[in-house]
């Protein structure tokens, strides 16, 4: 990329990334050989999320302004990704081919995030403050959040019908897809949520923040059990590893790796026996 990197994805199961720019495209990537394998064009903004949808047959193609609507069909055997962008759409690629399969239109401001939710249906997030949730069958959403007073900047997928959105508010929010509405709201930063992870299965919430520090939820409760410091700056994102462990990088230039303490996923325990005891 001639510009910034400003998004990444790995290709579940193979050995590819993608990368969304400032440069306005993404670029899939042979992650052994270090080899870009091919560059994907059509949008006209920064690109600021890709997600892999994996392998998802039966999706008819639609050009932006057409009335065709049956082009570029998918097979079983493609896999898609899909990628948001400051230009306001969603773009839903073949990733064996480059092609541009569909285009979304909703959003009024710069799309920040956007992740695979289950089967057919994604989620973006936007500047807007609104969450869309999508069926990339379709060219227009099929729900939409109210969510945040601000950007909405990430998004953390728990169950297919349960979420987690952060936000420039300073707040982390989960939301139930069938009930269409926040059932839980986590408070505690003091500045900007711009990274979320969970800890399997439903566990713990990881969050880390503009405000340089990185904050441990119980996910039942929505309590805050403890905050980490140690970097110096904004801390842009956190990733569960497994083993009670999970990575941080911040704008301070270093990546840390932590250990969580296993008295939190006792507590954690604790609280879901006392609330299914009531």
């Amino acid at each position: 990329h001639p510009n910034w990197v400003l998004s990444l994805a790995y290709i579940i199961g193979t050995d590819h990334a993608v990368s969304g720019s400032a440069d306005k495209t993404i670029k899939l990537w042979n992650i052994r050989t270090g080899e870009c394998v091919r560059t994907f064009k059509g949008h006209s903004g920064w690109i600021r999320a890709v997600a892999d949808l994996g392998c998802i047959g039966g999706v008819s193609g639609a050009v932006a302004g057409s009335n065709n609507n049956n082009i570029n069909t998918t097979k079983e055997t493609d896999r898609l990704i899909i990628s948001g962008s400051e230009d306001l759409t969603l773009r839903l690629w073949n990733m064996h081919t480059g092609e541009c399969i569909r285009t979304f239109i909703g959003h009024s401001s710069h799309i920040w995030t956007v992740t695979h939710l289950d089967g057919y249906r994604v989620l973006s997030g936007s500047s807007d403050g609104y969450i869309k949730l999508w069926d990339i069958r379709l060219s227009d959403h099929i729900l939409t959040f109210r969510a945040h007073d601000t950007s909405v900047t990430v998004l953390s997928v728990a169950t297919p019908n349960l979420f987690l959105s952060g936000s420039g508010d300073k707040s982390i929010r989960l939301w139930n897809v069938s009930q269409k509405a926040c059932i839980r709201t986590y408070k505690g930063h003091l500045g900007c949520v711009s990274s979320v992870s969970i800890v399997p299965p439903q566990k713990l919430v990881i969050s880390g923040s503009s405000d340089a520090t990185i904050k441990i939820w119980n996910f039942a409760t929505g309590a805050c059990l403890h905050t980490y410091t140690g970097h110096d700056m904004w801390v842009e994102t956190v990733r569960y590893l497994g083993n009670l462990r999970f990575i941080s990088g911040s704008r301070d230039r270093t990546i840390k790796v932590w250990k969580i303490s296993p008295k939190y996923i006792l507590e954690n325990n604790d609280n879901h026996d006392d609330e299914n005891n009531r």
